[in-house]
């Protein structure tokens, strides 16, 4: 049973989900944080799925944004060079003729 306790985070909700209350309890209480097993004492194991579940759409959501912010950056700066360089070319002409 110990040697199932070294894992990721996410995989001890699944096996919290598994298996049923046995000494599930005891041996995992030093790895799940008190909330957690507050949440797991009362039986709400699909509640702690979803939290888990919507931290990652959060931060899913999060690096998405942050992808938009930089790709609106890059064509504010892409329009803005592209403005420059046709009023400069414009004003060359203007100068030539």
């Amino acid at each position: 049973m110990y040697s199932s306790c070294r894992r990721q985070p996410g995989e001890i909700f699944v096996l919290i989900a598994r298996q049923h209350k046995a000494n599930i309890t005891r041996i995992y209480t030093q790895k799940i944080p008190a909330w957690c097993y507050a949440i797991y004492r009362h039986g709400w194991v699909v509640r702690l799925t979803v939290i888990n579940i919507l931290c990652v759409v959060m931060m899913l959501m999060f690096m998405v944004m942050v992808m938009m912010f930089m790709v609106m950056v890059m064509v504010m700066v892409m329009m803005l060079g592209m403005m420059v360089m046709i009023a400069s070319s414009g004003f060359n002409h203007r100068g030539r003729y």
